[in-house]
């Protein structure tokens, strides 16, 4: 599917993530959509999953924006889920913007992109400050390129990490506020850093 908008949603306690755009092994990867002005709130895993498992990136074209994610990814009894991040989990997708989006105390992490391009993160916060039951960070990168992160606050638990890195990080820009144990991994056979610039960030530890 293509060129949909979700808006003015509010999903509450389901089983699974609040929005899963996912793709099912034919036809192409669904591209060309809004998500927008919404609460997904209780989830038991990812408060948005954009989740490509074909192996390739998919470009998909799409604005999230206004979104509030709260306390996703717990079962009943609070334990923490294999799922469970906040504005969103990215994989294996291309030109997408997340714009002025909140998310609290989700299980695991905030915003998560692995093997991305093309991406913005604009605005919008990340606060996660439960003392047990928290697993993930505020900000995940890994093998990621060609990206823009700028005002965004980020407040951690004081053991959990606000940015972590891993991986090829490629001509990107990271700006914000980042409140928790900053973990950008050396280079090494593992991970590399070219083009990266720190513009008005601010790091705490």
């Amino acid at each position: 599917c293509n060129d949909f908008i979700i808006s003015k949603f509010n999903i509450l306690e389901n089983a699974m993530s609040g929005i899963q755009v996912a793709w099912s092994s034919f036809g192409t990867f669904p591209y060309r959509f809004t998500i927008t002005d919404g609460v997904i709130n209780g989830n038991r895993a990812d408060g948005i999953d954009i989740n490509n498992t074909i192996g390739y990136a998919s470009r998909i074209d799409c604005v999230i924006r206004d979104v509030l994610s709260t306390n996703n990814g717990y079962n009943t009894d609070g334990s923490v889920t294999s799922d469970g991040s906040g504005v969103g989990t990215f994989v294996w997708v291309t030109h997408f913007e997340v714009v002025n989006c909140h998310t609290i105390d989700p299980a695991r992490t905030g915003f998560y992109a692995r093997s991305c391009s093309d991406f913005n993160l604009i605005g919008g916060a990340i606060k996660k400050q439960k003392a047990t039951n928290n697993v993930g960070g505020g900000v995940y990168l890994e093998n990621c390129a060609r990206f823009n992160i700028r005002d965004i606050d980020v407040a951690m638990y004081v053991t959990q990490e606000a940015l972590k890195t891993y991986g090829a990080i490629n001509t990107g820009k990271i700006g914000g506020t980042y409140n928790g144990i900053i973990n950008l991994t050396p280079p090494d056979a593992t991970t590399s850093y070219t083009d990266v610039m720190f513009l008005g960030a601010t790091l705490y530890t």
